[in-house]
């Protein structure tokens, strides 16, 4: 998203990067480590920064996984892609224009060797991901005071897809006019 276009009290479009424009009656930013920055655009003040997450992908890891693991002694996970298997975790308080430090994926690796002794000694793809944190580690899910039609779900930090599908719930009942069947109080942008 490269610009909100505001007309009277609500946002009647948006314009993307690529010049494509987007219209209609209801928005939400749910940007991650971003939707601080779209947030300005309507004058809403977003208390999140990026936390960075770190991951190496393994085309050819040398052993087969079925499903996620989280190894909690050795702070990562381990996830099958379509593509490999990724070893990821780490939380780096950072901005979205920090440097990545990969000399964190690359401590992950030689955790998980400790624990997958098959894994390859390949050198695989390492990647970096910024995930949106409020001080609280509370998301925000929200509707903006300042336009009539723009809603707010973001801040999720690390559990934005475990705790996603819900909000996606409780937003959807927020733009539809329904009445949530969760207390939004700790999740108000206003808290802060």
């Amino acid at each position: 998203v490269k610009q909100l276009v505001i007309k009277d009290d609500s946002v009647s479009s948006v314009i993307l990067e690529d010049e494509t424009t987007l219209n209609g009656n209801a928005f939400v930013i749910s940007a991650g480590a971003k939707s601080k920055q779209i947030a300005k655009q309507i004058n809403v003040k977003l208390d999140i920064e990026a936390v960075a997450g770190y991951q190496t992908l393994f085309s050819n890891p040398g052993f087969e996984l079925k499903h996620a693991l989280t190894y909690a002694a050795g702070g990562f996970g381990i996830t099958p892609y379509e593509s490999g298997v990724a070893i990821g975790g780490s939380i780096e308080f950072s901005t979205l224009d920090t440097p990545p430090n990969f000399d964190r994926a690359k401590t992950l690796v030689k955790k998980a060797h400790r624990v997958i002794p098959d894994l390859t000694n390949e050198a695989g793809e390492e990647r970096i991901g910024h995930r949106p944190l409020t001080p609280d580690t509370l998301p925000v899910i929200d509707r903006a005071h300042t336009v009539n039609n723009v809603f707010l779900a973001t801040g999720h930090g690390q559990l934005g897809v475990t705790i996603g599908a819900k909000t996606g719930e409780v937003i959807a009942d927020l733009v539809a006019g329904r009445t949530s069947d969760i207390d939004l109080t700790p999740y108000s942008v206003k808290r802060f």
